[in-house]
Protein backbone atom coordinates (compact mmCIF):
# COMPACT_ATOMS: atom_id res chain seq x y z
CA UNK A 1 0.00 0.00 0.00
CA UNK A 2 1.07 3.56 -0.54
CA UNK A 3 2.28 5.22 2.62
CA UNK A 4 0.91 8.58 3.58
CA UNK A 5 -1.73 10.85 2.15
CA UNK A 6 -1.74 14.29 0.61
CA UNK A 7 -4.12 17.12 -0.07
CA UNK A 8 -7.04 16.64 -2.41
CA UNK A 9 -5.13 17.26 -5.61
CA UNK A 10 -1.54 16.61 -6.56
CA UNK A 11 -0.59 18.40 -9.79
CA UNK A 12 2.34 17.08 -11.83
CA UNK A 13 4.22 19.51 -14.03
CA UNK A 14 1.73 20.91 -16.58
CA UNK A 15 2.12 20.43 -20.31
CA UNK A 16 3.66 23.19 -22.35
CA UNK A 17 1.39 25.90 -23.62
CA UNK A 18 -1.27 27.97 -21.99
CA UNK A 19 -4.54 26.78 -20.53
CA UNK A 20 -4.32 23.03 -21.19
CA UNK A 21 -7.52 20.98 -20.94
CA UNK A 22 -7.39 19.26 -17.55
CA UNK A 23 -8.66 15.75 -16.83
CA UNK A 24 -8.74 14.73 -13.19
CA UNK A 25 -8.07 11.09 -12.42
CA UNK A 26 -8.31 9.07 -9.23
CA UNK A 27 -6.27 5.92 -9.88
CA UNK A 28 -6.36 2.73 -7.90
CA UNK A 29 -3.54 1.67 -5.60
CA UNK A 30 -0.54 1.12 -7.89
CA UNK A 31 0.91 -1.52 -5.57
CA UNK A 32 4.53 -0.40 -5.66
CA UNK A 33 5.42 -0.98 -2.05
CA UNK A 34 5.98 1.63 0.63
CA UNK A 35 6.50 4.37 -1.92
CA UNK A 36 5.78 7.95 -0.99
CA UNK A 37 2.70 9.53 -2.48
CA UNK A 38 4.81 12.07 -4.38
CA UNK A 39 7.01 9.39 -5.95
CA UNK A 40 4.01 7.23 -6.81
CA UNK A 41 2.31 10.21 -8.46
CA UNK A 42 5.41 10.90 -10.54
CA UNK A 43 5.64 7.29 -11.73
CA UNK A 44 1.94 7.08 -12.53
CA UNK A 45 2.04 10.41 -14.35
CA UNK A 46 4.95 9.19 -16.46
CA UNK A 47 2.90 6.12 -17.36
CA UNK A 48 0.24 8.37 -18.94
CA UNK A 49 2.73 10.00 -21.31
CA UNK A 50 1.57 8.02 -24.38
CA UNK A 51 -2.02 9.19 -23.88
CA UNK A 52 -0.94 12.78 -23.42
CA UNK A 53 1.19 12.51 -26.55
CA UNK A 54 -1.85 11.33 -28.52
CA UNK A 55 -4.01 14.16 -27.17
CA UNK A 56 -2.02 17.38 -27.43
CA UNK A 57 -3.14 20.20 -25.20
CA UNK A 58 -4.48 18.07 -22.37
CA UNK A 59 -2.99 17.32 -18.98
CA UNK A 60 -3.77 14.77 -16.26
CA UNK A 61 -4.20 15.91 -12.65
CA UNK A 62 -4.37 13.34 -9.88
CA UNK A 63 -7.17 13.36 -7.32
CA UNK A 64 -6.10 11.88 -4.00
CA UNK A 65 -9.13 12.74 -1.88
CA UNK A 66 -9.29 9.87 0.57
CA UNK A 67 -5.81 8.69 -0.42
CA UNK A 68 -5.59 5.78 -2.84
CA UNK A 69 -8.66 4.17 -1.33
CA UNK A 70 -11.02 3.32 -4.17
CA UNK A 71 -13.65 2.23 -1.65
CA UNK A 72 -13.88 5.40 0.43
CA UNK A 73 -17.59 5.92 -0.09
CA UNK A 74 -17.77 8.98 2.17
CA UNK A 75 -15.21 10.98 0.20
CA UNK A 76 -16.73 9.80 -3.05
CA UNK A 77 -20.24 10.87 -2.11
CA UNK A 78 -18.98 14.23 -0.93
CA UNK A 79 -17.06 14.79 -4.16
CA UNK A 80 -19.96 13.88 -6.41
CA UNK A 81 -22.53 15.92 -4.53
CA UNK A 82 -20.24 18.97 -4.38
CA UNK A 83 -19.29 18.79 -8.05
CA UNK A 84 -15.62 18.05 -7.36
CA UNK A 85 -15.58 14.41 -8.43
CA UNK A 86 -12.71 13.35 -10.69
CA UNK A 87 -13.46 12.97 -14.39
CA UNK A 88 -12.19 9.39 -14.40
CA UNK A 89 -11.84 7.09 -11.40
CA UNK A 90 -10.82 3.56 -10.54
CA UNK A 91 -13.03 1.90 -7.91
CA UNK A 92 -12.45 -1.39 -6.14
CA UNK A 93 -14.93 -1.53 -3.24
CA UNK A 94 -18.71 -1.12 -3.20
CA UNK A 95 -18.74 -0.49 -6.97
CA UNK A 96 -22.48 -1.16 -7.24
CA UNK A 97 -23.25 1.98 -5.22
CA UNK A 98 -22.02 4.53 -7.74
CA UNK A 99 -24.24 3.59 -10.71
CA UNK A 100 -27.35 3.38 -8.54
CA UNK A 101 -26.69 6.86 -7.12
CA UNK A 102 -26.40 8.31 -10.63
CA UNK A 103 -22.78 9.33 -10.12
CA UNK A 104 -21.48 7.81 -13.35
CA UNK A 105 -21.78 8.47 -17.06
CA UNK A 106 -23.35 5.77 -19.23
CA UNK A 107 -20.52 4.66 -21.50
CA UNK A 108 -22.64 2.43 -23.74
CA UNK A 109 -23.21 5.10 -26.45
CA UNK A 110 -19.46 5.74 -26.70
CA UNK A 111 -18.73 2.02 -26.86
CA UNK A 112 -21.27 1.51 -29.63
CA UNK A 113 -19.86 4.46 -31.58
CA UNK A 114 -16.36 2.99 -31.16
CA UNK A 115 -17.52 -0.53 -32.01
CA UNK A 116 -15.24 -1.51 -29.13
CA UNK A 117 -14.24 -5.16 -29.10
CA UNK A 118 -14.96 -6.18 -25.52
CA UNK A 119 -14.23 -9.85 -26.18
CA UNK A 120 -10.59 -9.06 -25.35
CA UNK A 121 -11.66 -9.18 -21.69
CA UNK A 122 -12.49 -12.42 -19.80
CA UNK A 123 -16.21 -13.15 -20.03
CA UNK A 124 -16.49 -13.48 -16.23
CA UNK A 125 -15.11 -9.99 -15.69
CA UNK A 126 -17.35 -8.52 -18.37
CA UNK A 127 -20.38 -10.25 -16.83
CA UNK A 128 -19.54 -8.59 -13.52
CA UNK A 129 -19.36 -5.16 -15.17
CA UNK A 130 -22.84 -5.75 -16.59
CA UNK A 131 -24.11 -6.86 -13.17
CA UNK A 132 -22.83 -3.62 -11.63
CA UNK A 133 -24.16 -1.52 -14.46
CA UNK A 134 -27.65 -2.96 -14.04
CA UNK A 135 -27.87 -0.77 -10.92
CA UNK A 136 -27.65 2.37 -13.05
CA UNK A 137 -30.57 4.54 -14.19
CA UNK A 138 -30.27 3.68 -17.88
CA UNK A 139 -31.63 0.28 -18.89
CA UNK A 140 -28.91 -1.47 -20.87
CA UNK A 141 -26.32 1.10 -19.81
CA UNK A 142 -22.67 0.32 -19.14
CA UNK A 143 -21.19 2.43 -16.37
CA UNK A 144 -17.81 0.75 -15.94
CA UNK A 145 -14.90 -0.66 -17.88
CA UNK A 146 -12.84 -3.39 -16.17
CA UNK A 147 -9.43 -2.08 -15.12
CA UNK A 148 -7.34 -5.12 -14.22
CA UNK A 149 -7.81 -8.69 -13.11
CA UNK A 150 -6.49 -10.14 -9.87
CA UNK A 151 -7.01 -13.89 -9.93
CA UNK A 152 -5.99 -16.89 -7.83
CA UNK A 153 -3.87 -19.99 -8.02
CA UNK A 154 -2.92 -22.54 -5.36
CA UNK A 155 0.53 -22.09 -3.82
CA UNK A 156 1.95 -25.39 -2.55
CA UNK A 157 4.88 -26.02 -0.20
CA UNK A 158 6.42 -28.81 -2.24
CA UNK A 159 8.97 -29.57 0.45
CA UNK A 160 6.26 -30.46 2.95
CA UNK A 161 4.40 -32.52 0.35
CA UNK A 162 7.56 -34.43 -0.58
CA UNK A 163 8.38 -34.96 3.08
CA UNK A 164 5.08 -36.81 3.46
CA UNK A 165 5.71 -38.92 0.37
CA UNK A 166 2.71 -37.42 -1.42
CA UNK A 167 2.21 -36.51 -5.06
CA UNK A 168 1.79 -32.97 -6.35
CA UNK A 169 -1.52 -31.68 -7.73
CA UNK A 170 -2.34 -32.93 -11.24
CA UNK A 171 -3.77 -30.55 -13.87
CA UNK A 172 -7.21 -32.17 -13.50
CA UNK A 173 -7.24 -32.36 -9.71
CA UNK A 174 -10.51 -31.80 -7.87
CA UNK A 175 -11.63 -30.36 -4.53
CA UNK A 176 -11.80 -33.94 -3.27
CA UNK A 177 -8.12 -34.39 -4.21
CA UNK A 178 -7.22 -31.13 -2.50
CA UNK A 179 -9.14 -32.20 0.61
CA UNK A 180 -7.24 -35.49 0.86
CA UNK A 181 -3.91 -33.71 0.37
CA UNK A 182 -4.76 -31.06 2.97
CA UNK A 183 -5.87 -33.67 5.52
CA UNK A 184 -2.57 -35.48 5.11
CA UNK A 185 -0.56 -32.26 5.54
CA UNK A 186 -2.44 -30.92 8.57
CA UNK A 187 -0.37 -30.78 11.74
CA UNK A 188 -2.08 -30.49 15.13
CA UNK A 189 -0.59 -29.47 18.46
CA UNK A 190 -2.32 -32.40 20.13
CA UNK A 191 -0.02 -34.68 18.16
CA UNK A 192 2.98 -33.29 19.97
CA UNK A 193 3.96 -30.70 17.39
CA UNK A 194 5.19 -27.31 18.52
CA UNK A 195 2.77 -25.38 16.32
CA UNK A 196 -0.28 -26.25 14.24
CA UNK A 197 -0.30 -26.24 10.47
CA UNK A 198 -3.43 -26.18 8.34
CA UNK A 199 -3.32 -28.28 5.23
CA UNK A 200 -5.27 -25.68 3.25
CA UNK A 201 -5.70 -21.92 3.55
CA UNK A 202 -8.71 -20.37 1.81
CA UNK A 203 -8.77 -16.62 1.44
CA UNK A 204 -11.44 -14.47 3.03
CA UNK A 205 -11.90 -11.99 5.86
CA UNK A 206 -15.66 -12.05 6.55
CA UNK A 207 -17.42 -14.80 4.57
CA UNK A 208 -16.19 -17.26 1.94
CA UNK A 209 -15.79 -15.65 -1.50
CA UNK A 210 -18.53 -16.33 -4.07
CA UNK A 211 -16.27 -18.08 -6.57
CA UNK A 212 -15.84 -20.99 -4.13
CA UNK A 213 -19.59 -21.46 -3.90
CA UNK A 214 -19.83 -21.10 -7.67
CA UNK A 215 -17.34 -23.94 -8.18
CA UNK A 216 -19.67 -26.17 -6.16
CA UNK A 217 -22.65 -25.06 -8.25
CA UNK A 218 -24.01 -22.60 -5.67
CA UNK A 219 -23.95 -18.92 -4.87
CA UNK A 220 -25.12 -16.22 -2.50
CA UNK A 221 -27.38 -14.65 -5.14
CA UNK A 222 -30.03 -16.57 -7.07
CA UNK A 223 -28.69 -16.53 -10.67
CA UNK A 224 -32.20 -15.98 -12.05
CA UNK A 225 -33.38 -13.32 -9.58
CA UNK A 226 -31.13 -10.78 -7.82
CA UNK A 227 -33.90 -10.08 -5.29
CA UNK A 228 -33.51 -13.57 -3.85
CA UNK A 229 -30.66 -15.54 -2.34
CA UNK A 230 -29.22 -18.78 -3.60
CA UNK A 231 -28.52 -20.00 -0.08
CA UNK A 232 -30.84 -23.00 -0.15
CA UNK A 233 -29.56 -24.34 -3.47
CA UNK A 234 -27.89 -27.75 -3.44
CA UNK A 235 -24.51 -26.39 -4.56
CA UNK A 236 -24.46 -23.83 -1.74
CA UNK A 237 -25.36 -26.50 0.80
CA UNK A 238 -22.64 -28.76 -0.62
CA UNK A 239 -20.02 -26.06 -0.21
CA UNK A 240 -20.83 -25.23 3.41
CA UNK A 241 -21.17 -28.90 4.32
CA UNK A 242 -17.70 -29.39 2.82
CA UNK A 243 -15.83 -26.45 4.32
CA UNK A 244 -17.22 -26.17 7.86
CA UNK A 245 -16.19 -29.66 9.09
CA UNK A 246 -12.72 -29.07 7.63
CA UNK A 247 -12.36 -25.77 9.47
CA UNK A 248 -13.49 -27.33 12.74
CA UNK A 249 -11.00 -30.16 12.22
CA UNK A 250 -8.14 -27.70 11.70
CA UNK A 251 -7.61 -28.81 8.10
CA UNK A 252 -8.75 -25.49 6.61
CA UNK A 253 -7.81 -22.01 7.80
CA UNK A 254 -8.75 -18.62 6.38
CA UNK A 255 -6.59 -15.56 5.93
CA UNK A 256 -5.05 -13.09 3.51
CA UNK A 257 -2.10 -13.57 1.15
CA UNK A 258 -0.18 -10.52 2.38
CA UNK A 259 0.33 -12.30 5.71
CA UNK A 260 3.06 -14.90 6.15
CA UNK A 261 1.14 -18.13 5.75
CA UNK A 262 2.91 -20.69 3.57
CA UNK A 263 6.30 -19.16 4.36
CA UNK A 264 5.78 -19.26 8.12
CA UNK A 265 4.53 -22.84 8.18
CA UNK A 266 1.00 -21.76 9.11
CA UNK A 267 -0.34 -23.74 6.15
CA UNK A 268 0.95 -26.18 3.53
CA UNK A 269 -1.23 -25.05 0.60
CA UNK A 270 -2.99 -21.74 0.11
CA UNK A 271 -4.91 -19.59 -2.32
CA UNK A 272 -2.65 -16.86 -3.66
CA UNK A 273 -3.40 -13.73 -5.69
CA UNK A 274 -1.68 -12.65 -8.88
CA UNK A 275 -1.58 -9.12 -7.42
CA UNK A 276 0.83 -10.16 -4.65
CA UNK A 277 3.71 -11.74 -6.53
CA UNK A 278 6.17 -9.18 -5.17
CA UNK A 279 5.22 -10.35 -1.69
CA UNK A 280 5.56 -14.00 -2.73
CA UNK A 281 9.25 -13.49 -3.45
CA UNK A 282 9.81 -12.57 0.20
CA UNK A 283 7.22 -14.80 1.84
CA UNK A 284 8.35 -18.01 0.13
CA UNK A 285 12.09 -17.38 0.34
CA UNK A 286 13.92 -20.57 1.24
CA UNK A 287 10.98 -22.85 0.41
CA UNK A 288 10.61 -25.41 -2.34
CA UNK A 289 7.25 -24.23 -3.70
CA UNK A 290 5.20 -23.61 -6.83
CA UNK A 291 1.79 -22.52 -8.12
CA UNK A 292 -0.88 -24.95 -9.32
CA UNK A 293 -4.20 -24.53 -11.10
CA UNK A 294 -7.36 -24.14 -9.06
CA UNK A 295 -9.05 -27.53 -8.58
CA UNK A 296 -12.14 -28.60 -10.47
CA UNK A 297 -15.46 -28.40 -8.63
CA UNK A 298 -18.86 -29.87 -9.37
CA UNK A 299 -19.63 -26.93 -11.69
CA UNK A 300 -16.16 -26.74 -13.26
CA UNK A 301 -12.89 -24.94 -12.63
CA UNK A 302 -13.32 -21.38 -11.39
CA UNK A 303 -10.93 -18.86 -9.91
CA UNK A 304 -11.69 -15.54 -8.28
CA UNK A 305 -12.00 -12.58 -10.60
CA UNK A 306 -11.21 -9.67 -8.30
CA UNK A 307 -11.32 -6.60 -10.51
CA UNK A 308 -11.08 -2.87 -10.21
CA UNK A 309 -13.43 -0.94 -12.47
CA UNK A 310 -13.06 2.47 -14.12
CA UNK A 311 -15.94 4.90 -14.42
CA UNK A 312 -16.47 8.43 -15.74
CA UNK A 313 -18.20 11.08 -13.66
CA UNK A 314 -21.68 11.99 -14.86
CA UNK A 315 -20.72 15.61 -14.15
CA UNK A 316 -17.58 15.67 -16.31
CA UNK A 317 -17.30 18.66 -18.64
CA UNK A 318 -15.26 16.56 -21.08
CA UNK A 319 -17.31 13.38 -21.58
CA UNK A 320 -15.76 12.24 -24.86
CA UNK A 321 -12.20 12.91 -23.71
CA UNK A 322 -12.88 11.31 -20.32
CA UNK A 323 -14.24 8.23 -22.07
CA UNK A 324 -11.15 8.09 -24.28
CA UNK A 325 -8.93 8.18 -21.20
CA UNK A 326 -11.00 5.52 -19.41
CA UNK A 327 -10.77 3.33 -22.52
CA UNK A 328 -7.02 3.90 -22.73
CA UNK A 329 -6.58 2.89 -19.08
CA UNK A 330 -8.54 -0.33 -19.51
CA UNK A 331 -8.79 -1.49 -23.12
CA UNK A 332 -5.59 -0.16 -24.68
CA UNK A 333 -2.67 -2.50 -23.85
CA UNK A 334 -0.13 0.32 -23.37
CA UNK A 335 -1.06 1.39 -19.83
CA UNK A 336 -1.53 -2.21 -18.70
CA UNK A 337 1.96 -3.04 -19.96
CA UNK A 338 3.38 -0.07 -18.07
CA UNK A 339 1.72 -1.25 -14.85
CA UNK A 340 3.20 -4.72 -15.32
CA UNK A 341 6.67 -3.19 -15.33
CA UNK A 342 5.87 -0.78 -12.52
CA UNK A 343 4.32 -3.18 -10.01
CA UNK A 344 3.89 -6.60 -11.71
CA UNK A 345 0.17 -5.80 -11.84
CA UNK A 346 -1.69 -8.48 -13.76
CA UNK A 347 -3.65 -7.35 -16.85
CA UNK A 348 -7.28 -7.52 -17.88
CA UNK A 349 -6.92 -8.29 -21.58
CA UNK A 350 -6.66 -12.00 -22.29
CA UNK A 351 -3.97 -11.43 -24.92
CA UNK A 352 -1.61 -9.80 -22.40
CA UNK A 353 -1.28 -12.61 -19.86
CA UNK A 354 1.64 -14.29 -21.64
CA UNK A 355 3.40 -10.90 -21.68
CA UNK A 356 2.66 -10.51 -17.96
CA UNK A 357 4.23 -13.87 -17.14
CA UNK A 358 7.36 -12.92 -19.11
CA UNK A 359 7.63 -9.52 -17.40
CA UNK A 360 7.16 -11.04 -13.94
CA UNK A 361 9.88 -13.62 -14.46
CA UNK A 362 12.22 -11.04 -16.00
CA UNK A 363 11.84 -8.47 -13.22
CA UNK A 364 11.62 -10.92 -10.32
CA UNK A 365 14.20 -13.68 -10.94
CA UNK A 366 13.06 -15.77 -7.92
CA UNK A 367 9.81 -16.31 -9.86
CA UNK A 368 11.59 -17.57 -12.96
CA UNK A 369 10.52 -21.13 -13.62
CA UNK A 370 7.45 -20.87 -11.41
CA UNK A 371 4.18 -22.08 -12.90
CA UNK A 372 2.55 -18.73 -13.67
CA UNK A 373 0.29 -20.55 -16.13
CA UNK A 374 -1.76 -21.47 -13.08
CA UNK A 375 -2.88 -17.82 -13.21
CA UNK A 376 -2.81 -17.19 -16.95
CA UNK A 377 -4.78 -20.26 -18.03
CA UNK A 378 -7.86 -19.39 -16.00
CA UNK A 379 -7.65 -15.70 -16.94
CA UNK A 380 -7.58 -16.50 -20.66
CA UNK A 381 -10.20 -19.24 -20.38
CA UNK A 382 -7.84 -22.00 -21.48
CA UNK A 383 -8.28 -23.89 -18.20
CA UNK A 384 -11.49 -22.77 -16.52
CA UNK A 385 -12.86 -19.29 -15.91
CA UNK A 386 -12.69 -16.36 -13.55
CA UNK A 387 -15.76 -15.51 -11.49
CA UNK A 388 -16.45 -12.17 -9.85
CA UNK A 389 -19.87 -12.98 -8.47
CA UNK A 390 -23.25 -11.29 -8.44
CA UNK A 391 -24.68 -8.58 -6.21
CA UNK A 392 -28.11 -8.18 -4.67
CA UNK A 393 -30.30 -5.51 -6.17
CA UNK A 394 -30.98 -3.28 -3.17
CA UNK A 395 -28.88 -3.88 -0.06
CA UNK A 396 -25.74 -5.84 -0.75
CA UNK A 397 -24.08 -4.40 2.37
CA UNK A 398 -26.99 -5.38 4.64
CA UNK A 399 -27.02 -8.86 3.14
CA UNK A 400 -23.32 -9.24 3.91
CA UNK A 401 -24.04 -8.56 7.59
CA UNK A 402 -26.79 -11.19 7.63
CA UNK A 403 -24.51 -13.74 5.98
CA UNK A 404 -21.65 -13.01 8.38
CA UNK A 405 -23.98 -13.54 11.35
CA UNK A 406 -25.19 -16.93 10.12
CA UNK A 407 -21.67 -17.96 9.09
CA UNK A 408 -20.58 -17.35 12.68
CA UNK A 409 -23.48 -19.41 14.02
CA UNK A 410 -22.66 -22.35 11.75
CA UNK A 411 -18.95 -22.19 12.46
CA UNK A 412 -18.81 -21.42 16.17
CA UNK A 413 -22.22 -22.21 17.66
CA UNK A 414 -22.91 -25.56 16.06
CA UNK A 415 -25.91 -24.36 14.05
CA UNK A 416 -27.06 -26.97 11.53
CA UNK A 417 -26.03 -25.89 8.02
CA UNK A 418 -29.33 -26.59 6.31
CA UNK A 419 -31.37 -24.83 8.99
CA UNK A 420 -28.99 -21.86 9.18
CA UNK A 421 -28.97 -21.28 5.42
CA UNK A 422 -32.74 -21.57 5.24
CA UNK A 423 -33.21 -18.93 7.95
CA UNK A 424 -30.51 -16.72 6.43
CA UNK A 425 -32.29 -16.96 3.07
CA UNK A 426 -35.55 -15.83 4.66
CA UNK A 427 -33.85 -12.77 6.17
CA UNK A 428 -32.04 -11.89 2.95
CA UNK A 429 -35.18 -12.21 0.84
CA UNK A 430 -37.13 -10.10 3.32
CA UNK A 431 -34.47 -7.39 3.26
CA UNK A 432 -34.50 -7.27 -0.54
CA UNK A 433 -38.30 -7.18 -0.51
CA UNK A 434 -38.16 -4.09 1.70
CA UNK A 435 -35.84 -2.48 -0.82
CA UNK A 436 -38.18 -3.27 -3.67
CA UNK A 437 -41.17 -1.90 -1.77
CA UNK A 438 -39.27 1.30 -0.96
CA UNK A 439 -38.36 1.87 -4.57
CA UNK A 440 -41.95 1.25 -5.65
CA UNK A 441 -43.20 3.78 -3.09
CA UNK A 442 -40.76 6.43 -4.33
CA UNK A 443 -41.78 5.80 -7.93
CA UNK A 444 -45.48 6.27 -7.13
CA UNK A 445 -45.02 9.43 -5.03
Amino acid sequence: MIAGCASSLVHPKPVAGSNPVILTWRPGTPGIGQTSLTTAAKLMYQATEPFRAQHKGIDIHFDYAGGWNGGDLTSWTSAFTSGTAPDVAEIWANPWVFPEKGFLLDLAPFIRKDNLDMTVWPSGALDYVHVLSARGPQNGGLYYLPAYLNTLAVAVNKGVVSGHGLGFPAPDWTYANWTRLAEALTQRTSSGHVSPRAGMLLMWTQIPPPFLLHAFGGGYVDPTNDLRSGLTGSGTLDFFNWVIPLIKAGVVASGNPWVQNLGSGYCATELYQSAFLVEAVHQFSGLDWDFYLMPVGAAGRFSAGYIDVVGVSAATKQPELAYEFAKWLTWDPVFSAAMMRLSLRSPMRKDQWAQWAHVVQSIAPPLAGKNLQAFTDVATGDQGSVWSGRVFRYDNTGVASILANWWSKMLYRGQDVTTALKQAAQQVDALESIGASGKASKASS
